[in-house]
């Protein structure tokens, strides 16, 4: 029986857009806006992956993206979110403004506080220059005349949140993911198990390669003495990938290879019954499925890409 180690969660894919920490990168290849041309609406969206803590507030002062002239802003009004009431599929605009047609560089965010929730227990996040220069995500997007264009920053909670060594103290350092929302299809699953099965902590990856590109938690109801569990891997870029379920131990118990992915588009799956023993056993695992398990992991997560706070 193979395990997915609990750091798997918290990967992060390499096919997410470059994510900086400079202060000015990407600001060289900016265009600018294009004169005589109609406006188009740019909204920044707020997402998560799935986390074990009871809740992460992070308060943004904020929100900002690099144009040719400077920075323009898209919510300077301080705000307050949930991250893991924001996990599959969920988001929440972080700020909105009209841009004129052309180049820009990253998005800056401004983190005045944050806390972690662990069993019932407030933590202070410590925010390396967070308050100060800012977050900078990405490396640039273009703006299409007449066209919005939604960016949705996809927040890593489990593996954003770090402890200091000995020190007990708790660091947020951000792993986000980039993604044009226009240029992004989802996955969506159903798997059927005995009524007596232990559900929860299941959750459901979708892998490019050896690369987590999301993650998200199974949704059980009892339907017909079954129970019927649901999950959509939302904000993935167009490409091939593997699917991936496990219960709350780790343990594969369904896995889907050669899963396609389109622009604007939602992939279905077949729905899948798991009606032996689904505790602890694989089920479906293809020796395909098999060599990525190994590989994540053999995997080290800072060999990924990752922003931290600069």
């Amino acid at each position: 029986m193979r395990m997915l180690r609990t750091f798997l969660i918290a990967l992060l894919p390499v096919t997410a857009i470059g994510l900086a920490c400079s202060s000015d990168e990407g600001a060289n290849n900016l265009t600018g806006p294009v004169p005589g041309q109609s406006t188009s609406t740019a909204r920044v969206l707020l997402t998560d992956a799935p986390a074990t803590f009871d809740s992460v507030l992070i308060t943004f002062s904020e929100v900002s993206i690099k144009s040719d002239s400077g920075w323009a802003v898209l919510s300077s009004e301080t705000q307050t979110h949930d991250l893991l009431s924001l996990t599959g599929g969920v988001t929440t605009v972080l700020g909105e403004t009209e841009l004129e047609a052309g180049s820009y560089g990253q998005i800056r965010l401004t983190i005045t506080d944050a806390v972690v929730v662990i069993d019932g227990m407030r933590h202070t996040l410590t925010v390396p220059g967070g308050a100060t220069s800012g977050l900078k995500i990405g490396n640039g997007f273009v703006v299409e005349e007449g066209l919005d264009i939604d960016l949705v920053l996809d927040f890593d909670a489990a593996r954003s949140v770090v402890v200091a060594g000995n020190s007990g103290r708790f660091l947020l350092k951000p792993v986000i993911r980039l993604v044009q929302e226009g240029e992004s299809g989802r996955i969506e699953g159903e798997v059927v198990v005995p009524v007596d099965s232990t559900v929860e902590g299941w959750t459901a990856y979708a892998f490019a390669g050896s690369d987590t590109v999301s993650s998200s938690l199974l949704k059980f109801k009892e339907v017909d003495g079954q129970l019927q569990g649901e999950f959509k891997l939302s904000f993935l870029p167009e490409g091939s990938y593997t699917v991936v379920l496990t219960d709350s131990t780790g343990a594969e118990v369904h896995s889907y290879g050669s899963v396609s992915v389109s622009a604007e588009m939602t992939t279905k799956l077949e729905t899948q019954y798991l009606l032996g023993a689904v505790s602890g056993g694989l089920v479906g695992n293809d020796a395909e499925n098999s060599t990525i398990i190994r590989q994540l992991a053999a995997a080290r997560p800072w060999n990924h890409l990752a922003l931290r706070a600069c």
